[in-house]
């Protein structure tokens, strides 16, 4: 391991500072995609895979704003001391339940520090959890997250039985976790995904390898960088809150379960002599968020549609499990689902002159910014995210190879509307259904028309990308603005 040199740290404590009131930076996390969430996936029962978020959740009462940390290892400290309505600063340590949605208890704004275990009962009772009728209650489903996609409902906080799971012995997950310390200074614990690979020149060691201990595994920002990338999650020790009085000895992390109990909630609390579940409500301890993964890993099939070049398409759009069903909707560039699809919701850019990545016109980019990309890099490919690189959104060369060697027809399948590809080379078929298209929540054409991403930009402007549509009466490939959401089908 390489030694940290003091300047490194005192160079961070800088950034980390004069960042502190911004809501977010110009640093794009290895590992994550532009909504934050992680690429790779965790189990956390049998049947169920969720993304963790790229750091623990923040919260600036005076702006009345949430954030996740800019840095998997940043947490607030002791500014948690001045949580209060009109604090204008980040606190990260929170009651169970304090989401600011009205659950019917007595404390549930962000900055509440009632000591009174049944203040944070959600509708008056100790039963009830931060789900169904309650899962406002949860931060993650109540917020919208500046640099986590801007969306309600898109993360929530693990249930008590899924932190066992993701924590536990089972036979995917046993092996997954240990205590490390990055940069000689950040304590806490280190998660891996349920397909990793461990960078080379790195070492890590398993809490069930070597016991419980900070120092098992000790990191420069460097090689933490290249674990991050490979799909490393970090909870820091980042200790807990009682009404005003702040625990931070650097010892312990705390996180909230959405489960309650008779006299208090689940949470996962590690330190050096192991880890404990549940704590009073009113403790204020870490919140760090998942998104239910929700790209279905069932295998479909691979058809040879006879092509010259040997590219095989696949037999559903990308997040169904049959040719006729619909799917999800996929921003261009967005490798993940979701509520709304807008500008304000876009992770490359926030309007068609302010564009963050692939842009090759200054008059559309942000403060003027322009790149040399114009076809979408692997970790902003749906199809390549969703099997972990054994396939791709198809390019234009492809589809245009598709439509020259097929014959296509308007038709249905198990009454479903689409388009039929059957193959001049060997009879296969290929169906595309009518998905329409998301513009904000709204679903627009489906059972009339479909859209399916290409992988390359417009060459008429940045704002949109190519795109194929069919419907009754016609097939094009045009452009269309980014941040609506079309379908993908994936191709190898």
């Amino acid at each position: 391991m390489k030694k940290v040199l003091a300047f490194d740290i005192v160079l961070l404590f800088f950034v980390s500072v004069v960042t502190a009131q911004r809501i977010t930076d110009s640093y794009h996390p290895g590992g994550f995609d532009g909504v934050g969430a992680s690429y790779k996936t965790f189990s956390v029962s049998d049947t169920s895979m969720v993304r963790f978020s790229r750091g623990n959740l923040q919260y600036n009462p005076a702006l009345n704003k949430w954030r996740f940390a800019l840095r998997q290892y940043f947490y607030v400290c002791s500014d948690n001391a001045n949580i209060a309505q009109d604090y204008d600063g980040w606190i990260d340590l929170f009651g169970w339940g304090t989401s600011g949605w009205n659950s019917g208890a007595v404390a549930y704004q962000p900055w509440a520090t009632n000591e009174d275990d049944s203040d944070y009962y959600p509708g008056g009772s100790f039963e009830n959890d931060l789900t169904g009728a309650y899962a406002n209650a949860d931060w993650g489903m109540y917020n919208r997250i500046e640099n986590g996609g801007q969306c309600s409902g898109m993360w929530r906080v693990l249930t008590k039985d899924e932190w066992n799971y993701l924590l536990g012995h089972n036979v995917i997950r046993q092996g997954k976790h240990g205590l490390a310390t990055i940069g000689g200074l950040y304590k806490g614990m280190v998660i891996l995904p349920d397909e990793w690979t461990l960078p080379v020149g790195i070492d890590f060691f398993s809490d069930y390898e070597q016991g419980y201990e900070f120092s098992n595994n000790q990191y420069t920002y460097a090689e933490w960088e290249n674990m991050q990338s490979a799909g490393a999650i970090f909870l820091p020790a980042s200790g807990d809150r009682w009404e005003t009085d702040l625990f931070l000895d650097e010892t312990h992390g705390c996180y909230w379960a959405s489960t309650g109990f008779i006299d208090g909630a689940w949470n996962i609390c590690f330190r050096e002599a192991g880890m404990s579940l549940g704590i009073p409500r009113p403790t204020g301890v870490s919140v760090r968020l998942v998104r239910n993964e929700k790209i279905k890993k069932i295998p479909g099939e691979w058809i040879n549609m006879g092509l010259p070049s040997g590219t095989e398409w696949y037999s559903c759009n990308l997040g169904a499990t049959k040719p006729e069903e619909y799917g999800y909707y996929f921003a261009w560039g967005e490798t993940s689902p979701k509520e709304s699809y807008s500008w304000s919701t876009y992770a490359h850019g926030t309007g068609s002159n302010e564009i963050t990545k692939y842009c090759y016109d200054a008059s559309y980019g942000l403060d003027g910014f322009t790149d040399t990309l114009t076809v979408l890099e692997p970790i902003d490919d749906a199809a390549y995210v969703a099997f972990d690189g054994a396939a791709r959104i198809p390019n234009e060369t492809e589809w245009q190879e598709l439509i020259d060697n097929c014959t296509g027809e308007y038709t249905t399948l198990n009454g479903m509307q689409g388009y039929r590809f059957t193959s001049n080379a060997n009879g296969n078929t290929l169906f595309l259904p009518a998905a329409g298209l998301m513009n904000n929540s709204h679903l627009a054409f489906a059972s009339s028309d479909g859209y399916y991403w290409f992988v390359s930009l417009s060459t008429m402007d940045p704002e949109g990308a190519r795109y194929f549509n069919f419907s009754s009466g016609t097939t094009q490939i045009s452009n269309y603005v980014r941040f609506y959401g079309l379908s993908i089908r994936p191709v190898k």
